[in-house]
């Protein structure tokens, strides 16, 4: 078994909504990317241009942990873990 090396390189599985969609994507994101390349790999998931995603973060429980604002943040910067959901 390898372990993961350097900052970011786990993974998240995210449960991904939308308001365009009521159904709900499982995906499982590198935690060691961008919020900007977030956007750009969900653009395909939700139907929406990059530019035009405002992220929420909610727990598995579904209560609110915040926004995803930062472009340049890492996906692992933020209190995430597997089951969360990112709207």
């Amino acid at each position: 078994m390898m372990a993961a090396v350097g900052p970011g390189a786990g993974s998240v599985l995210l449960s991904v909504s939308s308001s365009l969609s009521a159904r709900r994507a499982p995906k499982r994101y590198s935690t060691g990317i961008t919020v900007a390349e977030l956007k750009c790999k969900l653009e395909l998931v939700v139907g929406s241009p990059a530019s035009c995603m405002e992220l929420e973060l909610y727990s598995a429980e579904d209560e609110p942990l915040g926004r995803l604002d930062c472009d340049e943040a890492l996906l692992g910067s933020y209190p995430l873990g597997d089951g969360c959901r990112l709207h």
